[in-house]
């Protein structure tokens, strides 16, 4: 008797802790969750406010009249351009912009991977040792080339920068490709392919892993 009543007590205890754990476990994700989504609440219920509210009520979650109308205005813009533009811009220039980032990685990465030439290691190093650059130093440069070449107030700048391969993405394709065996490239050699047949027919299926990972990132 004593055996099963210490046994019984043993269980419950567990249960007891299992439970308290379960329920700070719990609270904790709870409040942590709040202090993720509040920064979302907070940008929605300012959007509802007025222009006056928005400063002397910041920090209130609750608008004392849901103004609607708001995003009326904001979709009509400002200076003659809709938030339409604004957004047929965005998608214009992203979707162009990442097209082009990933044709010239993938072509990149697979003249370094599996294209012999002279100086093929110096200069892989060299354009891995670029990411060591900041964005933040080359900003004011580029500006001056692009306001030297005319090319400010255009799509130029926003658009054709990224049909030069970025290092980190050539990086991230390549060693991806050195995980295809060589051996599918010299069948297709020997079925009359040339090098940019095997990119085109055998690499490039292969890269869409990378690919897609790449697109996320840009």
């Amino acid at each position: 008797m004593k055996r099963r009543r210490i046994r019984k007590m043993h269980i419950h205890s567990i249960k007891r802790q299992q439970r308290l754990g379960s329920v700070s476990y719990h609270f904790f994700v709870i409040i942590l969750g709040f202090f993720v989504f509040y920064p979302v609440l907070w940008l929605i219920a300012s959007s509802l406010k007025g222009h006056t509210e928005i400063f002397q009520k910041a920090h209130s979650l609750i608008p004392s009249q849901l103004l609607w109308e708001n995003y009326v205005e904001g979709w009509r813009g400002f200076g003659g351009n809709t938030f339409g533009r604004f957004f047929s811009n965005s998608l214009f220039i992203s979707t162009v912009s990442t097209a082009g980032q990933l044709a010239a990685a993938a072509l990149t990465a697979f003249g370094f991977s599996r294209v012999k030439f002279v100086g093929r290691k110096f200069w892989f190093g060299i354009m891995i040792a670029t990411l060591l650059l900041p964005n933040q130093v080359l900003m004011i440069p580029r500006y001056i080339l692009f306001n030297q070449i005319r090319w400010i107030d255009s799509y130029k700048p926003l658009i054709i920068p990224h049909f030069f391969a970025a290092p980190f993405f050539v990086f991230l394709i390549i060693q991806f490709i050195y995980g295809i065996p060589r051996e599918l490239d010299e069948a297709a050699t020997i079925d009359g392919c040339g090098k940019f047949s095997i990119f085109y027919r055998i690499i490039l299926p292969n890269l869409k892993p990378p690919l897609i990972s790449a697109g996320i990132f840009s």
